[in-house]
């Protein structure tokens, strides 16, 4: 694997690990003697809630938790094997659930079921949403800009081993 490709495995799998600390922390709200999560609010008491927008933000988060997973073994995958197929399934695994993670941290952010302060975890979700961004932008230039284990490669990496000119190749190739 080359350094661009580990680097994309690598924010995935970054992606992957804010998301489920900002899923399973219960500070997404906050205020001095009051904490709340997707799942349980504290006050000096901690207990479950069920907000209909957290609950809907939780399910979009787990969907996409599932989905950052799934693709980050893909893509490992389908990159240790050069395997063309794997790598444009795992791709469009990440960018459905970064999709899914974007609607579920603006729902919370357009209708939180407290008025209260952001927590730590609103933030990591937002750091999740960029960095799973990020993660897209430098998947799609990987894998489609060509050479050896990319999704479409060019005649020239095809062709960049032989002594005889690319245009010359080309040409007996075909004809």
């Amino acid at each position: 694997m080359r350094g661009l490709e580990k680097a994309t495995l690598f924010l995935l799998n970054l992606s992957l690990l804010f998301g489920i600390v900002a899923l399973v922390a219960n500070n997404w709200l906050h205020e001095e003697h009051f904490t709340a999560g997707l799942f349980r609010k504290c006050d000096e008491i901690c207990r479950d809630y069920t907000s209909e927008i957290a609950q809907a933000v939780a399910a979009l988060l787990i969907i996409a938790a599932i989905g950052f997973l799934v693709s980050s073994i893909l893509l490992f995958v389908g990159l240790r094997r050069q395997k063309k197929r794997e790598q444009k399934i795992g791709l469009t695994f990440l960018l459905v659930s970064t999709l899914f993670y974007v609607i579920g941290c603006c729902l919370f952010t357009t209708k939180p079921p407290f008025q209260r302060q952001w927590g730590f975890s609103f933030v990591l979700a937002w750091l999740t949403v960029s960095s799973a961004i990020t993660t897209c932008i430098l998947a799609v230039v990987v894998f489609m800009k060509g050479g050896e284990g990319s999704l479409e490669p060019t005649i020239a990496t095809r062709y960049k081993n032989e002594r005889t000119p690319i245009h010359q190749t080309y040409v007996e190739h075909f004809v």
